[in-house]
């Protein structure tokens, strides 16, 4: 082990070396599978100790490589560091010892040269004087009996060649804690078998062109408190129609691909009824953490009734800055229709009768569209509403 040789020396100082039998067993997540020539790729390396044996881990230490078609420049393009929680705490300066460039290792030797990765907790726990190094505590059941994040990694991409990249972990070591001894208090550790949990894992690089494409469109409404989507596509219905009485003021559209959030704006949502007309609202527009749910909220108040709407979304675009292959491909109807609870684009008799047959049901996930005036329960009050508005219809989608 070149870089980190003397992080191991400093980690069994008063401690014993000897193997025993505990294991300490050390995989490797790529967290983006699939990135763009150009993207950041995430990975996490994480260690489990064996219980029964010992007392959790108090050094580790590892090698981190890629390889493939892109020649990855550790002193450029990779970054690791401490996780939040106890190994940070405990496992770099001052909590415990380190590698003196710290937690994330140093990288050696020219361009895409290994990265090295360690960590080790001080093993003495002297209470006076109460300074540092002697103050210092020692954790106990580190990383012991489930996976634990040792070390967050990325990788940032620059005009990466296609094709299959593997990360892999090596020549890694690793001491648990075993006894305690006192005065003056120190923990004596030993040396740990590395077993092989998933030492590499593998991330492909493809500059395929992926055009942002929606995958699904849900109504939200809330009942009764709880808010309730209504698939406007997935559901054996003929029509996308929105039946409840607080109607088209909340949307929900998934998109198969990651979309770009500086796209994601107000500007880039265009509503026009059965007329093609351009319908007032405005909206709220907000991307998911992972940018391919989109959320509209149409501020201005829910959308008139008895009508049929298109969205037009085809400003938006994917992470790659990728357009939608055809202006339709970007657009969805939703109609507003009260009633309509079996959403055939006519409120009728077959409507009053499914309302009917589901009095006293509370309103859950399977059952939203019959709650028609969207207060927790489907009563005489939703039958009502239906029967008030029989024959009513909406203007034909275009």
């Amino acid at each position: 082990m070149k870089g980190i040789v003397s992080l191991a020396t400093l980690a069994v100082v008063c401690c014993a070396t000897a193997t025993m039998g505990a294991d300490v067993s050390l995989r490797v997540t790529c967290t983006t599978p699939s990135p763009g020539p150009n993207d950041t790729v995430g990975f996490i390396i994480e260690g489990n100790a064996s219980t029964g044996d010992n007392q959790g881990l108090a050094l580790f230490g590892l090698d981190v490589t890629v390889t493939g078609p892109t020649v990855i420049d550790h002193d450029l393009d990779m970054t690791i560091a401490a996780p939040t929680g106890s190994i940070a705490t405990y496992f770099v300066n001052p909590g415990g010892l380190t590698n003196p460039a710290g937690f994330g290792g140093t990288p050696t030797g020219p361009a895409d040269s290994l990265m090295q990765v360690g960590g080790a907790a001080n093993t003495i726990n002297n209470t006076s004087p109460p300074a540092a190094p002697t103050a210092w505590p020692v954790p106990t059941g580190m990383a012991q009996g489930a996976w634990t994040t040792l070390a967050e990694g990325s990788i940032a991409l620059s005009g990466a060649t296609d094709g299959i990249h593997t990360i892999t972990l090596s020549d890694a070591f690793a001491n648990v804690l075993i006894t305690l001894h006192a005065t003056p208090n120190y923990w004596e550790v030993a040396q740990a078998s590395i077993v092989d949990g998933g030492m590499s894992d593998t991330f492909t690089v493809s500059s395929v062109v992926v055009p942002p494409v929606i995958d699904a469109v849900a109504s939200l409404v809330t009942h009764g408190g709880t808010e309730r989507p209504l698939a406007m596509y997935e559901l054996p219905f003929g029509e996308p129609s929105e039946p409840r009485l607080a109607g088209v003021e909340k949307v929900e559209v998934t998109f198969e691909a990651a979309l770009d959030p500086a796209t994601v704006v107000f500007g880039n949502v265009a509503i026009r009824d059965s007329l093609g007309n351009p319908v007032g609202a405005t909206v709220a527009v907000t991307p998911s953490a992972g940018d391919t749910v989109v959320t509209i909220d149409i501020t201005s108040g829910a959308l008139a009734n008895a009508e049929c709407y298109t969205f037009d979304l085809n400003g938006m675009q994917s992470v790659e800055g990728d357009d939608f292959v055809a202006p339709e491909d970007g657009q969805f109807q939703i109609i507003a229709l009260v009633g309509d609870v079996d959403r055939d684009a006519v409120v009728s008799t077959a409507d009053n009768s499914s309302v009917k047959s589901r009095l006293g049901a509370a309103t859950d996930g399977t059952n939203a569209q019959y709650d028609v005036d969207n207060d927790g329960a489907i009563s005489t009050a939703d039958n009502s509403s239906v029967k008030s508005r029989l024959g009513m219809t909406a203007p034909a989608c275009p």
